[in-house]
């Protein structure tokens, strides 16, 4: 099926361009993805597709060179699209902010860290949020035009910022919830509204696991 339409608004001056993608929602489908960018009319236009149900997704992306990076905070689109029946030579795609996901920080002993770094990863892709709070905020912090979809929540403080989640010397991660539901070992879902309740808690306090390793295979002639 022939795929082409119109992003609105129109792609801003270089190097700004607008990215789509394709991903295919057929069930175990393995036809994988298509990628395009947008003129600088609005204008796109992806190669001859299978016929089938895809989601399409739209976003700014900044190109320097051979680098690609996405853009912050910035507006996108996400939509389900059908072309199991007829091509689609007119699709409309507008770009638009997503909601906010903002919260809280404390800490279990009532001190205020450094700036505290937060990440949402997306479960079903390769997208991540960032956001910052730093002390002067009060502790609060607010990530933007965040995607509809499941995320998992990281933090890192300036600490320790070589790692996503701090090591035991500085702070870790102690409890995130929203509405008292956690969001650590189970995924923050974002819609299209906003998410300003998350409450987030940090600890100096680090755990252990110990534990004996026994070899399962006496043949094997090393621990397993």
């Amino acid at each position: 099926r022939r795929l082409a339409g119109r992003v609105q608004p129109k792609p801003p001056p270089s190097p700004e361009e607008v990215f789509l993608e394709l991903r295919c929602l057929a069930g175990a489908c393995a036809l994988g993805s298509w990628k395009t960018y947008a003129q600088r009319s609005g204008s796109f236009e992806f190669p001859p597709l299978p016929a089938v149900d895809y989601l399409l997704t739209a976003s700014l992306q900044t190109v320097r060179g051979d680098s690609i990076t996405r853009g912050v905070d910035s507006d996108f689109a996400v939509m389900p699209l059908s072309l199991t029946d007829s091509d689609v030579s007119d699709l409309s795609v507008t770009l638009r902010p997503g909601p906010i996901v903002a919260g809280r920080i404390e800490t279990d002993d009532g001190s205020v860290p450094s700036t505290v770094s937060l990440m949402l990863a997306n479960f079903d892709s390769d997208w991540t949020a960032h956001g910052r709070s730093p002390p002067a905020d009060g502790g609060t912090f607010v990530l933007r035009s965040v995607r509809p979809g499941r995320y998992r929540l990281h933090a890192s403080t300036s600490e320790d910022s070589s790692s996503v989640i701090p090591a035991s010397t500085g702070w870790n991660l102690r409890a995130a919830s929203l509405k008292g539901q956690d969001i650590v070992c189970q995924p923050l879902e974002v819609g299209t509204s906003d998410i300003r309740d998350v409450a987030v808690t940090l600890t100096r306090r680090s755990s252990a696991i110990t534990g004996i390793v026994q070899n399962l295979d006496p043949g094997h002639g090393r621990a397993v």
